[in-house]
């Protein structure tokens, strides 16, 4: 069941061939990025960051956080891997300190909308 609904390395090179972005995510998609450790989050985005690179074969810039999850120490792990923007899941503009907050409406608060 999850080969579909989880993308593969060719789903992504595909959509990324087709014109679109590709951004981090994580690893293994922790849903409270800003309760692990500083370390722990800089494997996730690490190793997300490393996998994404060797497979698009360019430099990943964008990124999307896990369940709207994160803090200072992600920020600041973002910022070192050269991220250029990021986008929480909530369009609440409130606390926004740089362009790794962007508000943003997730899809899965569309869907509980839609389901109701």
């Amino acid at each position: 069941y999850s080969k579909k609904i989880f993308l593969n390395s060719k789903d992504i090179k595909k959509i990324y061939n087709s014109g679109h972005k590709i951004g981090l995510h994580s690893h293994s998609h922790p849903t409270q990025m800003s309760k692990l450790s500083k370390s722990q989050q800089e494997n996730e985005y690490i190793r997300n960051f490393e996998q994404l690179t060797k497979l698009i074969g360019k430099s990943i810039t964008t990124m999307s956080h896990p369940c709207g999850s994160y803090n200072k120490d992600t920020l600041d792990i973002l910022s070192k891997l050269n991220i250029k923007i990021g986008f929480r899941s909530s369009l609440s503009e409130k606390h926004i300190r740089s362009n790794l907050e962007v508000p943003r409406e997730d899809q899965a608060n569309i869907f509980k909308i839609m389901i109701k």
